[in-house]
C-alpha cells in the first residue's frame, strides 16, 4: 500500500468528518491493558494515558476501512501524522477533545448524583433542622 499526499489529505478529511458527525457517546476514555484503543461498530475507546491523537486516527481508520490489514492501518496512521500540518492536527484534536469531554461529562452525570445537588440537599437539611 502506498498513499499519495492527496490520498492522505482525503483520509484526514474523512476522519475529521467522522469526529464532527458522530455523537459524543461514540467516543470514550478508559484505562486499558495491552492496547491503546479499540474500535467497535458502535463506539471507539481510547486509553487516555497513551498517545491520543495517533490512536484516534488509527481507530477511526479501522472504523472507516474494516477490510484493511493492521499494517495498512498503521501505515495510513503514520502518513496522516507526518503529512498533516500542525494546524490540521490541532483542528482534529479540538473536535475530538470536545466530543470526549461531552462523552465523559455524560458518563459522569449519569453514574453519580450531581455534586451541586448533594450539597444543596445537605444544606437544605441543615437549614430545616434549625
Amino acid at each position: 500500500m502506498k498513499l499519495t499526499k492527496k490520498e492522505v489529505e482525503d483520509l484526514y478529511k474523512k476522519t475529521l468528518h467522522l469526529v464532527k458527525t458522530k455523537p459524543p457517546e461514540f467516543f470514550g476514555f478508559r484505562k486499558m491493558r495491552g492496547t491503546v484503543g479499540l474500535c467497535y461498530w458502535t463506539d471507539i475507546e481510547l486509553d487516555y494515558r497513551r498517545d491520543i491523537i495517533p490512536t484516534a486516527f488509527h481507530e477511526l481508520l479501522h472504523y472507516l476501512y474494516p477490510e484493511w490489514s493492521e499494517s495498512n492501518i498503521l501505515y495510513a496512521e503514520s502518513r496522516i501524522m507526518n503529512v498533516c500540518s500542525s494546524l490540521e492536527i490541532a483542528r482534529f484534536l479540538r473536535h475530538l477533545s470536545y466530543k470526549l469531554y461531552k462523552s465523559e461529562m455524560l458518563k459522569h452525570f449519569l453514574q453519580k448524583p450531581s455534586r451541586i445537588e448533594s450539597v444543596s440537599k445537605s444544606a437544605w437539611k441543615d437549614n430545616s433542622a434549625k
